[in-house]
């Protein structure tokens, strides 16, 4: 799954003696979406030329995947503007409706910092998928995911190599998300077997393998 978000905001730097600040914009953002992008557009308001300035990422959850955590501005002339870029990834499974936090802090010549928040709030996943169980291969359980972009009936079955089926894991409405089910089978002979999931726009097979 692949959508980009690109994010610009500004921060206006001043000399004055003030506390660091702290501004904040929401944005909402998919689970599984890669290749977003935060700019942060640095505009020296001051009088003077600025050196090594340092853009960081301080504070985010793990399931954000930063390519780059920090910039670096060599100089930045009196009333000139220069972008921070960074670019990360959303975790597939992280939980939908997350509300939280992306710090960056831009300071300069140790002398004062600026902090600025981003809130992300994750929304549901843009595509239907089957994951691959695990553990696999497993004994005598697994867990099984999958994600749907919206709410509806949602059938998960259990076949073996011959087509039979062995067991319905899921057959009923199911809201939009990332969802898990166990499949638990103590009677079930070492060998291959399929889950398929069913919905009235997808379907999709997988194969796994149970090991005595």
């Amino acid at each position: 799954m692949k959508l980009k978000l690109s994010i610009v905001l500004f921060v206006l730097i001043f000399l004055i003696d003030i506390p660091a600040q702290t501004t904040e914009t929401n944005y909402k953002i998919p689970l599984g979406s890669k290749d977003n992008v935060i700019e942060l557009l640095i505009n020296n308001q001051s009088t003077e030329n600025l050196k090594q300035l340092k853009i960081k990422a301080i504070e985010y959850p793990e399931w954000i995947k930063f390519v780059n955590t920090e910039v670096i501005i060599n100089e930045l002339n009196r009333y000139q503007k220069n972008t921070a870029k960074f670019i990360f990834d959303v975790d597939k499974f992280a939980q939908a409706g997350s509300n939280v936090n992306i710090s960056f802090k831009i300071e300069y010549k140790g002398r004062k910092s600026y902090i600025r928040n981003i809130n992300i709030i994750t929304t549901s996943p843009l595509n239907f998928e089957l994951f691959q169980n695990y553990p696999n291969p497993f004994n005598p359980s697994t867990i099984i995911k999958y994600s749907i972009p919206k709410s509806g009936l949602v059938t998960l079955k259990v076949y073996d190599v011959l087509g039979k089926e062995i067991s319905t894991l899921l057959n009923e409405k199911k809201e939009a998300g990332i969802h898990k089910i166990e499949f638990n089978q103590t009677n079930l002979s070492s060998g291959v077997y399929f889950y398929t999931l069913k919905t009235d726009e997808f379907l999709q097979t997988r194969k796994m393998i149970l090991l005595r």
